[in-house]
């Protein structure tokens, strides 16, 4: 475990390997050992919290003045050599008490939620933070839930239905089959390949327009014809979606 945890039977052994006078090492241990007995720490008081005796208590039920702290005396020794860091950035989306996420014209953007790391951080400075991010997800994500059910049933009362089963499944039925079979044969990773019946094709270009909006333009129309680039194309099958006249199919 070298370079990570650093381990030696003395603690002028252990500073030699973490690059520390020996002195300093042996002065700050005993200064801790001193106040640990005693069951206080006043250089950074640790153990004084419920949330740090509780912990300790769970590690070390019959350690008394306080569970939470031991003084270092029994070899061998461990040490970590500690870097000033970052877990997360200040910027993200920038939402609202019921987590929807507000534009930059400071307007709801309807149906777009947001929390946790993907969102503004609500506090500034140092901190220790660790959880912060689980806690707003908690927090927010009950919020954003009520929201959402609120929205549900306005949706409800507009288009007159009683309960949510009246139209479950009703956009499903609306579902091209060519995209339901394109992401069944990319689940089981089946190799197939579009193809143009050159016979039914019209040369309209529907199949271009959908190509260069949800692919990268593998498609293009010659002498009335639609054209697909093998190399470059990435079998998403909106072409053969919008394709008015079957002429795009799917080739395994």
């Amino acid at each position: 475990m070298a370079e990570l945890l650093y381990r030696a039977d003395t603690l002028p052994g252990l500073a030699e390997q973490l690059g520390l006078p020996s002195d300093n090492l042996k002065e700050t241990v005993e200064r801790f050992n001193t106040f640990a007995r005693e069951g206080r720490d006043p250089d950074f008081h640790r153990g004084e919290s419920a949330y740090d005796r509780w912990w300790g208590f769970r590690a070390n039920p019959g350690r008394k003045p306080n569970p939470t702290l031991g003084p270092l005396e029994k070899p061998p020794f461990y040490g970590l050599q500690f870097h000033l860091g970052t877990v997360g950035n200040l910027g993200g989306l920038v939402t609202n008490a019921n987590a929807q996420v507000i534009s930059v014209q400071g307007e709801v953007i309807p149906g777009l939620y947001g929390t946790s790391n993907t969102t503004a951080i609500l506090s500034h400075g140092c901190g220790y933070d660790s959880g912060s991010c689980q806690g707003k997800s908690m927090i927010f994500g009950y919020n954003l839930v009520h929201d959402m059910i609120k929205g549900l049933q306005k949706f409800m009362e507009r288009k007159g239905y009683e309960d949510p089963s009246d139209f479950i499944g009703i956009a499903q039925k609306k579902v091209p089959i060519a995209a339901v079979y394109g992401m069944l044969f990319r689940t089981m990773d089946v190799p197939f390949r579009k193809v143009v019946n050159e016979e039914l094709c019209n040369g309209c270009g529907l199949c271009v327009g959908g190509c260069l909006a949800s692919a990268n333009g593998a498609i293009q129309v010659r002498d009335g014809i639609a054209q697909i680039d093998e190399a470059t194309c990435t079998r998403c099958n909106v072409c053969e979606i919008v394709c008015p006249t079957g002429a795009i199919l799917t080739e395994c």
